[in-house]
């Protein structure tokens, strides 16, 4: 990674924690399986809490969130390849990489932290680690709560602006074009936030946090890269799709937190998957979108403190 970037990349995740009044500390992990280490950011005291974030993204995007989680330790992973994180060589090459992967990393966080188990937290393509994680490994999950639509889960709309990145050209020319205000903001919309854009939900220190994630890390690169694996041709590779049938094996408590406007999925099909589940609770939300805590931090808070309490 290029130094000058990632310091200014460091310059704009600093003043979205300062936004927020967060004190955290950041720990760089090694995962000695795929030979690279990750970084994750903690903050608080309690009962520990894993978020997994989605893509093109990284652990900050959570930090509203754990500001209103005091009472826990909210643990923020950047995800193989995504923000300070390193990508692993072999990436999402097929299933079986993508799952060893997702339990050596995973592992070797609640290892480094000395957990047995933790309640883990996913969102897009976190969600799918989380549920991909929960599957492999149920004696470490002790709860389970779901942001949104997961990835990859059967009936998963794929909005046009993510086929777009599997197009032959731009899957090449996305990763090179800087990142504006504008166009974070019209992101924001396409993934069904505009509702927030468009009342000023979303703080301006966030907004530019995102636009430094795109623009001095190697995330959307590596991003790019991983969405032309499992949405080959702008359609889901069915190698990866995760069926409703392994879904409902999982038999830890699970909390599904839904916005209403995701356009990866309607709230059709988050009670469907829902409803097949041993021990689910399943909410939605009006004037929310595909990470629905962006819009609605507090109520989210509340509920997933009730929840792990």
């Amino acid at each position: 990674m290029n130094p000058n970037k990632i310091k200014k990349f460091r310059a704009a995740e600093d003043a979205l924690f300062r936004a927020y009044g967060l004190e955290r500390e950041e720990h760089f992990i090694d995962i000695k399986p795929l030979g690279i280490r990750v970084r994750a950011q903690v903050m608080g005291k309690g009962h520990p809490i894993l978020f997994v974030h989605g893509g093109p993204n990284a652990g900050s995007t959570w930090a509203e969130l754990a500001s209103m989680l005091s009472d826990f330790q909210c643990i923020l992973l950047d995800r193989p390849g995504c923000g300070l994180s390193e990508a692993p060589a072999d990436g999402l090459r097929s299933k079986d990489a993508l799952l060893k992967g997702i339990v050596a990393t995973t592992d070797g966080v609640l290892d480094y932290f000395q957990y047995d188990k933790i309640t883990l937290v996913g969102s897009s393509f976190g969600g799918y680690w989380a549920l991909l994680y929960s599957l492999q490994r149920p004696e470490r999950v002790e709860r389970l709560i779901q942001e949104g639509c997961p990835a990859m889960v059967e009936g998963m709309a794929v909005p046009d602006f993510m086929k777009s990145m599997t197009y032959p050209v731009l899957r090449w020319l996305i990763p090179k074009l800087p990142t504006s205000r504008s166009n974070a903001k019209k992101i924001m919309k396409d993934i069904g936030h505009t509702y927030s854009v468009e009342n000023g939900l979303l703080s301006d220190r966030f907004v530019d946090w995102y636009v430094s994630l795109s623009n001095y890390t190697d995330t959307m690169k590596n991003e790019v890269a991983n969405i032309n694996r499992v949405l080959a041709g702008g359609r889901m590779n069915p190698e990866f799709v995760l069926r409703d049938q392994e879904i409902q094996t999982i038999d830890c408590p699970t909390l599904w937190l839904w916005g209403e406007d995701d356009p990866f999925g309607g709230v059709d099909l988050g009670k469907r998957i829902h409803s097949a589940m041993k021990q689910s609770t399943f909410v939605s939300f009006k004037n929310s979108g595909h990470l629905p805590w962006l819009d609605q931090p507090k109520a989210h808070a509340s509920m997933m403190a009730r929840f792990i309490s």
